[in-house]
């Protein structure tokens, strides 16, 4: 953004707020825009060759009325204190996560919950965690807040983390750069495939190397487990979790076995049973 457009509407958005005293909202800047182009163009001085106040209005005019995002701010009502109190919250993105401009709004509304509640209140620890990163960060409007909080987190009494199957999800660049040198504390699962990509990424020994390269995982046998690998700087430590197997048919995300413990869920309507009634046929 140019330097007289972010004037300009710097200019409108004061205006507004000293002439509409309540009840401000996105699409009643847009209504008091329109209703006084020619009167805020006057009084302010906006040139057009500096800022073209109608193809602003055209291009607002899809985030109110019958606009394709409108829905985004149809509400009246301010919600907003109805965070303060929450211990956890989670913002889901999946049916956005093809549509950059969505993103970028409901993304801005996270940022802003997340400012409110860790950086107004450094008195309690905080946790931002980004799941399945790489199906946002592609977009460099939603890089830029990632890494912003990753470089500025740690100021804020809080900590930072997300998630990745592969290295090769995270794009090439000073930014994505400054998300590694800021990463504190790396977990690694077993991957089959090998960890070649993340030890050249994060820079890894050839120490941490071998200790990736002897992690395991059986799921067919009488004790089943997973191995990980718990990095912290030039320290490195691989961990084993088991699981009964009631608990790993808890966290089933996926699959045939996952479509029968819903189907029975549905049935039950509680999960302990239906944990139960699924283990009977395993």
């Amino acid at each position: 953004m140019s330097d007289n457009i972010q004037t300009s509407l710097s200019r409108l958005i004061e205006t507004y707020f000293k002439e509409v005293i309540s009840n401000h909202s996105y699409p009643s800047f847009y209504l008091f825009v329109k209703e006084n182009k020619e009167k805020l163009i006057d009084f302010l001085k906006i040139e057009s060759r500096f800022f073209d106040m109608d193809n602003f209005l055209f291009l607002c005019s899809k985030y109110v009325g019958e606009g394709q995002y409108s829905y985004l701010f149809g509400g009246e009502e301010d919600s907003s204190h109805l965070i303060d109190e929450k211990e956890y919250i989670v913002f889901e993105f999946d049916k956005a996560q093809d549509d950059p401009v969505a993103l970028s709004i409901l993304m801005l509304m996270g940022s802003q919950a997340v400012k409110k509640l860790v950086w107004e209140n450094k008195s309690v620890p905080g946790v931002i965690f980004y799941d399945e990163l790489a199906k946002f960060i592609k977009y460099k409007s939603i890089r830029d807040t990632v890494v912003f909080f990753y470089q500025a987190i740690r100021k804020q009494n809080a900590a930072v983390g997300s998630s990745l199957q592969s290295p090769a999800q995270l794009p090439i660049g000073d930014d994505t750069n400054a998300m590694i040198d800021n990463t504190q504390v790396v977990y690694v699962l077993f991957n089959e495939k090998g960890y070649a990509p993340l030890v050249e990424r994060f820079n890894l020994s050839e120490h941490q190397h071998n200790i990736l390269k002897s992690l395991t995982s059986i799921r067919d046998g009488d004790k089943n487990y997973t191995e990980f690998a718990l990095i912290i700087g030039s320290e490195i430590w691989p961990l084993r979790l088991e699981l009964p197997p009631e608990v790993l048919k808890l966290y089933q995300t996926d699959g045939a076995e996952y479509e029968e413990i819903m189907q029975l869920y549905e049935k039950y309507g509680n999960m302990e049973k239906t944990i139960k009634e699924h283990m009977k046929h395993y």
